[in-house]
């Protein structure tokens, strides 16, 4: 199989549990780069979290944020945007503020949030390295036209069960979660495989010559999508098995090894 592009999720994929990419991975992405094989990161991150980690690897690519939500080309520009209006951003909001769960608005490339000391916002905030916007949602969904995402982050249990409950109490959306303790909402159009289709129809590549990494609920159905899907070795056991195949873990460059072994590298240089 000759591989013409490659998706890629970010956290816990990518990037190691310090939350950046090793050496041996940026060399491994920018030889592929170089090549003319585009590397696109596809995650559930707001664009400026994603551009963060294109700067860290050192690529100009598309970029595919919210989970498939917004993909954006080189330049930054919006090849797809799919959302839900504002007036039901605030509903699922008002319900989950009941739980006591924390829960934020993005839309376009605005985080928006009700107290930036909230120590989950304090987490994300330094993971993605981006800062939001603070106040009354209300006012500041004023003049929205689309919410491309909301985040919920809680403890695991209270996660899993969100989930369900979610699912049980709205219709049209799709959630998922991205790792035990976050749990995304987006419209039910919204999709990781689906962009990956899209932009491999707009760069004229087939499909079958597409690989992609995951490890979360939120990468199976790309896994699925493209040509080969790796799950990471980190990855739940229900994503592991659901995958066709298993790279080593984000903690051992398991997306570097990968490549370099479909591309038939013995090392990085080059």
């Amino acid at each position: 199989m000759e591989i013409k592009i490659v998706f890629s999720d970010i956290d816990g994929t990518i990037l190691n549990k310090r939350h950046q990419p090793s050496p041996k991975t940026v060399e491994t992405i920018q030889r592929l780069c170089r090549q003319g094989r585009p590397f696109v990161l596809v995650s559930a991150r707001m664009p400026r979290g994603i551009y963060t980690v294109q700067r860290q690897l050192g690529i100009t690519q598309p970029i595919v944020a919210y989970s498939g939500g917004l993909i954006l080309d080189e330049k930054g520009e919006p090849l797809l945007s799919l959302g839900f209006c504002p007036s039901k951003a605030l509903l699922i909001k008002s319900y989950v503020d009941t739980q006591g769960t924390c829960c934020s608005v993005y839309t376009g490339d605005q985080w928006l949030v009700d107290d930036q000391s909230d120590p989950w916002i304090r987490q994300e905030m330094h993971i993605t390295q981006v800062t939001p916007e603070e106040g009354r949602m209300d006012d500041l969904l004023k003049g929205v036209q689309v919410v491309h995402k909301l985040l919920l982050m809680d403890e695991a249990p209270r996660i899993e069960a969100l989930e369900q409950d979610l699912k049980r109490r709205f219709e049209g959306l799709r959630i998922y979660r991205s790792k035990a303790t976050y749990l995304e909402v987006m419209d039910e159009s919204a999709s990781k495989s689906g962009a990956v289709k899209e932009l491999c129809r707009i760069k004229g590549i087939p499909v079958e010559q597409s690989v992609s990494f995951g490890d979360h609920f939120n990468d199976m159905d790309m896994l699925a999508a493209t040509g080969m899907g790796f799950a990471m070795a980190n990855a739940p056991k229900q994503v592991r098995e659901a995958a066709s195949h298993v790279a080593k873990s984000n903690e051992e460059d398991g997306v570097a090894q990968a490549i370099c072994a479909l591309m038939g590298w013995q090392d990085t240089r080059g």
